[in-house]
């Protein structure tokens, strides 16, 4: 008899140890349906990125608001809600210069929108030079991200790298007359009105980029030659390919290659190529977190995932666009960037930005 009693109070103590630890693993955890842990254990700092995760759920602030991004970012946004659910990701598509003009406003109203800003080199380090940006350690794989000029390393990364070439209408221009030079837009071919069409440099964004390394690379007697050609500008660069294949223009540029032209190519006479002469663009894409925004935590949560190995993956999948990650995949079907061999505006290019466009209002325009 005492020997069975010996080992019931033994029994009844391991079912009370083992109610007790269960109790404090519920009272421990985050309460709710995503209380599991959401990002996979591969991933480098998914420790820390849970971290983010559970903070912003303890907050109840889960909502990012991007400028700027279009609806082509929609399946990317829903990747990242389903991997931590009960994020919301927002995306507000504005320019260069509108988002510094709504910063501005926001900054006088006390009252910030956005918590993620994500656009190309010169609006952004106009941003951080303007304090715009939270500086924080930054994303868990930021060592493994390239460098980008002018910022502290504290306040912003790249996640993607746009590669601008052109695009043609393929019932007015044979495969044979397809540039692959800068050089071969200056043949009289291209010459009649009507023929090229291109970007604005003094809209800034991709055309000033490209006009800059040209004119440095190729000197005046080339911007004198293409302003023979009789060429139309705009700056309605969004809508430019989809002109270009309703056979309004035959040919223009610079042009990001995105998976919106690569649907137009499967159902119009559009065809997207690169010049190979290092007239090819790469615009890369940086994002930081906006200081003093509300969701702080879920906003260093996205950058974070963004630029990791799941949302650079992503990237190249859904954006058909390159990612910033030397390790990511690049996007089905696209040539390597060796063989592009694009060219990129320099740390004092970019300083120099306004004083180019000057020169490009000058020496077209006037």
């Amino acid at each position: 008899m005492a020997q069975r009693v010996t080992i019931s109070r033994a029994f009844f103590q391991r079912i009370a140890a083992g109610a007790a630890a269960l109790l404090l693993t519920a009272c421990s955890s985050p309460s709710g349906p995503a209380a599991k842990s959401a990002a996979p254990a591969s991933d480098p700092g998914s420790s820390k990125m849970q971290e983010y995760y559970e903070k912003a759920r303890a907050s109840g602030d889960l909502r990012v608001t991007l400028y700027s991004a279009g609806p082509e970012y929609r399946p990317i946004f829903d990747l990242f809600q389903e991997r931590y659910p009960g994020t919301q990701v927002e995306g507000v598509l504005v320019r260069g210069p509108e988002m510094i003009q709504r910063f501005q406003a926001e900054a006088t109203s006390g009252r910030r929108i956005a918590n993620v800003a994500a656009t190309g080199a010169t609006t952004m380090s106009t941003l951080e030079q303007q304090g715009l940006f939270a500086e924080w350690e930054g994303p868990p794989n930021a060592a493994e991200l390239p460098e980008i000029p002018l910022t502290s390393g504290k306040a912003r990364w790249p996640y993607a790298q746009n590669a601008h070439g052109f695009v043609v209408n393929t019932e007015q221009i044979p495969d044979n007359r397809i540039p692959k030079s800068r050089q071969d837009v200056l043949d009289p071919f291209f010459k009649p009105k009507g023929k090229l069409l291109v970007d604005d440099p003094r809209g800034g964004g991709p055309s000033i980029e490209f006009f800059t390394y040209t004119y440095d690379q190729l000197g005046q007697a080339w911007m004198d030659s293409l302003k023979g050609q009789d060429i139309t500008w705009t700056r309605e660069r969004d809508g430019a390919p989809s002109q270009v294949a309703r056979g309004e223009y035959a040919m223009f540029f610079p042009a990001a290659i995105t998976v919106a032209e690569l649907d137009l190519q499967r159902s119009a006479p559009l065809k997207a190529g690169w010049f190979r002469d290092g007239g090819a663009m790469i615009v890369s894409l940086n994002l930081g977190v906006v200081k003093d925004a509300p969701g702080q935590d879920v906003a260093k949560l996205f950058v974070s995932w963004i630029t990791g190995p799941e949302g650079q993956k992503a990237i190249a999948e859904k954006l058909q666009t390159y990612p910033a990650l030397p390790s990511a995949p690049s996007p089905a079907g696209y040539p390597s960037l060796q063989d592009i061999n694009p060219s990129r505006r320099s740390a004092d290019q970019i300083r120099r930005n306004n004083e180019y466009i000057q020169l490009f209002d000058g020496m077209f325009f006037k």
